[in-house]
């Protein structure tokens, strides 16, 4: 009986999917509570669309072996967009798994079993979808909305996070380089927060949009994939194929 082996594409999707869940944490932890509530939206759609790749690589292994590339490879390059999301070059953290979903859509690549207008097809699919998911990212950060906070303690204890407002750079371009306070009398501030820029729900809501669609196009070459015979379907298949997956047979 052959068997499939499918190890790089879940350690690479759950290595994957670790990195994305572990980044989202710290971007929610490093902002302060009031900003983590008006981007509460905004920060689902960025860990959506960065797991977006390693919940597919998971997908693909229920698909036939030989067409797997055909889900792999779009994942491949929305893994690859993700290490330069980051100025920071934390992102590269992506990096491994990126390497892994690369080497699974090659060793899963049964080009024989496909004419070439139907890979080129696929390969044109693979590059929507990718320009789809960076297009989801690269929406979320479009229009510059600044914001400021000032944490004020009451004289009875309380206390509260209150908006202040940002103001204008010698350039004309709105930043929050400092932060003009109204404070209620009898209370003191102690620090505050600013930020150059949120994710208004709005930019949220335009980012989930454009993803939903790459996962469309998704949907859409699961279906078209899972037409294709493969060794595995008991049928004759390219022989590099068996030997990169590793198949052995149990007799």
């Amino acid at each position: 009986m052959r068997k499939r082996n499918i190890s790089l594409e879940i350690t690479g999707g759950f290595f994957g999917l670790l990195v994305a869940l572990g980044l989202s944490a710290l971007r929610i932890g490093n902002s302060s509570p009031p900003q983590r509530a008006e981007e509460a939206l905004g920060n689902a759609v960025i860990f959506l669309i960065l797991a977006t790749p390693y919940i597919i690589a998971l997908l693909s292994t229920r698909l036939p072996a030989g067409s797997r590339w055909v889900f792999l490879l779009p994942a491949t390059l929305v893994s690859a967009a993700s290490l330069v999301t980051a100025l920071s070059g934390v992102t590269l953290l992506f990096l491994p798994a990126t390497v892994m979903l690369g080497l699974a859509a090659w060793r899963s690549m049964d080009l024989k079993s496909f004419t070439g207008l139907q890979r080129a097809a696929f390969a044109l699919a693979a590059l929507l979808i990718f320009a789809l998911a960076v297009a989801s990212f690269a929406s979320l950060f479009l229009n510059e909305d600044p914001r400021g906070w000032t944490y004020v303690t009451y004289e009875d204890g309380t206390t509260e996070w209150q908006s202040t407002a940002p103001i204008q750079s010698q350039n004309t371009t709105v930043k929050v380089i400092g932060i003009s306070v109204t404070v209620t009398p009898g209370a003191a501030t102690q620090g505050g927060h600013a930020t150059s820029d949120v994710i208004t729900n709005g930019e949220a809501l335009r980012g989930a949009g454009l993803l939903a669609v790459a996962w469309i196009g998704f949907a859409i070459l699961w279906r078209q994939a899972s037409k294709f015979p493969t060794p595995y379907d008991g049928q004759a298949g390219n022989p590099s194929l068996i030997h990169r997956e590793g198949l052995r047979d149990g007799q």
